[in-house]
């Protein structure tokens, strides 16, 4: 394997030569020095991959957190040791902070932020955290961008393009995953964390879904003071759950049971009830403060439908009762076939897997396996489910580790089984059952009210020839090719017929020249019918064979 990676670093050089730009052979130089300093390819391993990775920038760094969340296609050691990939980074000079608070607010600053904390609270690649204090007295938390880092981030992904290109990652690496994908992913999520304008419309959108819910909160978001660059936000005086030790020496393992159940509940919320969930719900993510669970870092959110929340709640239905049939419907509606579906074995499948789980308490369900072996059904069957419910398998995922962390004793299946008979009873409200029936009347009128009036276009098209209409017919590609085959041996077959008997009736004139007592048209007229004749019977033979090959294959 490290033999077949120095071939591909060996390969990427010398085409790197001719097709990239002088920035980008530059900075593959770089990449490669990184790859020597830490043996990568003479001696891979989990850890030097991440060390590699985190020498390499914030490009790469999230790279390797995107990998952790795909157990399913990269190997279980090195998406467990990239999930720790924390980016975090030495800071830059206060000064330079200055330098920079001072391009976007004026000169002095002073007439927005009354003072700045020089130490930082957190650095990362893409920026860095102070605590600062506004003229009107509000802490907030000012998030600044490092200079010269979008251009950064947009060459690395480009060389990415290029390299994955060039090598035909996929094929290299034997993986049944689409590479150009993943980067398209990594360029949305890049992209995204580096304008400051979306997360804070995220922040201002989850601060509005979560204010009227005890217990749970997140920043709140001062709009006039952040752009592209900078980002003002409220500032949240707490702890992590990153410090489980003295938030149980604070609050006592009954509130810390308390906190982790809430927690689960709002993820639930934020699934099925907003269409705005965390990405990320990773420890660290999550605060304290006072009896409040608060929600930060919310540059990359997940964001469902109304239809796509309906689906999701349909598919965990079917899930807690069993109903494989329905389970397949709700993915089939949801996701994208790339290739063609053995629709009895997916059907086949599911229901085995729901079988496996089927047995046990849902308390007790192992979430983590139930999705990757639902993704490993869904991949088998070429069905490429959208961004959004990736985004949603891996929250899930981390959040099943995030609540073990903080208590082990609370299970997330066990929690959306109750959230799911509390929503059904809610459903069944008189109330709310006859809202829902006016407002599928009042759906149902105005379709109603439409049909004349599509008819007539119809008609009216119909009437002066305009109407066209388009058939797309799948998986007819090999019975047509079977039956030009068949066609095309038949118009052989007359040929040589044809030749025979107009050479028999040649035998039976006086035409000269001659060949062993037969006229020598008639002579070559034999010939070419015993050719085709033999060609036919082998092509015959040869079609047999593939048959019964196709038949002990099946």
């Amino acid at each position: 394997m490290a033999g077949a990676a120095r071939g591909a670093v060996a390969k990427a050089r010398a085409v790197a030569s001719v097709t990239m730009d002088a920035d980008s052979r530059q900075r593959l130089v770089e990449i490669v020095s990184i790859l020597n300093k830490h043996q990568l390819l003479r001696h891979p391993s989990p850890e030097s991959a991440k060390a590699v990775l985190e020498d390499l920038g914030p490009t790469f760094i999230k790279l390797g957190q995107m990998v952790s969340s795909h157990s399913d296609v990269f190997p279980a050691e090195y998406c467990e040791t990239f999930a720790s990939l924390r980016n975090e980074t030495t800071p830059l000079p206060f000064e330079e902070i200055e330098r920079i608070l001072g391009e976007t607010f004026g000169e002095g600053y002073g007439e927005v932020f009354e003072s700045v904390d020089p130490q930082t609270l957190g650095s990362a690649s893409i920026a860095q955290v102070h605590h600062a204090r506004l003229t009107n007295g509000d802490e907030v938390a000012v998030k600044v961008q490092r200079p010269g880092i979008k251009p950064k981030l947009r060459e690395d992904i480009k060389l990415l393009r290029r390299a994955s290109e060039i090598l035909e990652v996929s094929e290299q690496m034997g993986l049944d995953f689409d590479v150009t994908q993943f980067i398209d992913e990594l360029e949305r999520t890049v992209n995204e964390e580096i304008d400051f304008r979306i997360e804070a419309q995220n922040l201002s959108d989850f601060y509005r879904n979560n204010e009227s819910r005890k217990g749970i909160s997140s920043p709140r978001v001062y709009e006039e003071y952040s752009s592209e660059n900078i980002l003002v936000m409220e500032y949240i005086d707490g702890l992590s759950f990153e410090h489980l030790d003295e938030l149980r020496e604070q609050h006592g393992e009954r509130q810390m049971r308390e906190f982790g159940k809430r927690i689960v509940q709002n993820y639930l919320d934020q699934m099925l009830a907003d269409g705005l969930f965390h990405d990320d719900p990773h420890p660290a993510n999550m605060m304290i403060r006072g009896e409040e669970v608060v929600w930060i870092d919310l540059g990359m959110v997940g964001r469902l439908t109304r239809g796509e929340r309906e689906l999701l709640r349909k598919l965990f239905e079917a899930v807690a009762f069993g109903d494989a049939a329905e389970a397949k419907r709700t993915l089939l509606i949801w996701g994208h076939a790339s290739g063609q579906i053995d629709h009895p074995r997916l059907l086949r499948d599911i229901d085995s897997m729901l079988a496996r789980y089927a047995g046990r308490d849902i308390a007790n369900l192992d979430l983590v396996n139930g999705i990757n072996d639902l993704l490993d059904i869904l991949r088998g069957q070429h069905i490429d489910m959208p961004g959004s419910f990736l985004a949603l398998a891996r929250g899930l995922t981390t959040l099943q580790g995030t609540v073990q962390h903080v208590n082990p004793e609370i299970s997330v299946t066990a929690t959306l089984e109750r959230y799911l008979k509390r929503t059904a009873a809610e459903d069944l409200d008189p109330i709310t059952r006859a809202e829902g029936f006016v407002a599928d009347t009042y759906r149902a009128a105005e379709h109603a009210v439409q049909i004349p009036q599509a008819t007539y276009d119809v008609l009216s098209e119909l009437k002066k020839g305009e109407l066209q209409i388009n058939m797309q017919l799948k998986n007819i590609e090999e019975p047509v090719n079977a039956l030009r085959r068949s066609v095309e041996r038949m118009e052989m077959g007359i040929i040589a017929a044809g030749l025979f008997v107009g050479s028999s009736l040649l035998c039976q004139t006086n035409m000269e020249p001659r060949v062993l007592g037969i006229p020598i048209i008639g002579f070559l007229g034999f010939a070419c019918a015993l050719v085709l004749s033999i060609y036919l019977v082998w092509k015959l033979l040869a079609a047999e064979r593939a048959k019964r090959k196709y038949r002990r294959n099946r």
